[in-house]
């Protein structure tokens, strides 16, 4: 892909790589939206990362991170490319998405240059807690109130683009 960059409210821009296009489900729609999407968005001028949830007041598409009962059995999946963090992730299997108006759209200032990171449909969720970030922060809020995101909510595993589930528990993953 040709690298893309979309006009922010503020007469800045954000940087489409194909390293972030990698990680987009439906790159092509997502893509769309997020040229809406950056289009109300005003980056910060004092921080280097943005993550912001835009609501399009309308159905945009189905999320694919789902609230699950805390009984839910622990499956885990990783992704399919190699090019892409191995870490796993917590997946649900048979669920039904669920209809959503929001847009999530994660960048970084690289210097003064905003990079994509990720854009998905649905609302802002916390890193997963075995997220490389949280490797020496275990003991940080951020940590716990992503720990605890992740015990009651799940991706919904996606043969097209995970490898097959395994059953294990957070410990376990954390471990590792």
């Amino acid at each position: 892909m040709k690298e893309r960059s979309f006009k922010t409210a503020c007469g800045n821009k954000i940087q489409v790589t194909d390293r972030s296009v990698k990680y987009m489900q439906n790159y092509i729609k997502t893509l769309v939206l997020l040229e809406e999407a950056v289009d109300k968005i005003t980056l910060p001028s004092n921080e280097d990362e943005l993550c912001t949830t835009i609501d399009f007041g309308r159905e945009i598409g189905k999320t694919d991170c789902l609230r699950v009962p805390r009984n839910t059995r622990l499956n885990f999946a990783v992704r399919s490319n190699k090019e892409l963090c191995q870490t796993p992730l917590r997946v649900v299997m048979g669920a039904e998405r669920q209809s959503t108006s929001k847009f999530t759209v994660i960048a970084s200032n690289k210097n003064g240059v905003w990079v994509l990171r990720i854009a998905y449909i649905g609302p802002l969720a916390p890193r997963m807690p075995n997220d490389p970030y949280f490797r020496d922060k275990r003991d940080t809020p951020e940590f716990k109130e992503a720990f605890n995101f992740w015990k009651e909510h799940a991706l919904l595993w996606d043969y097209e683009t995970m490898g097959i589930p395994y059953q294990s528990t957070w410990n376990e993953v954390l471990r590792k």
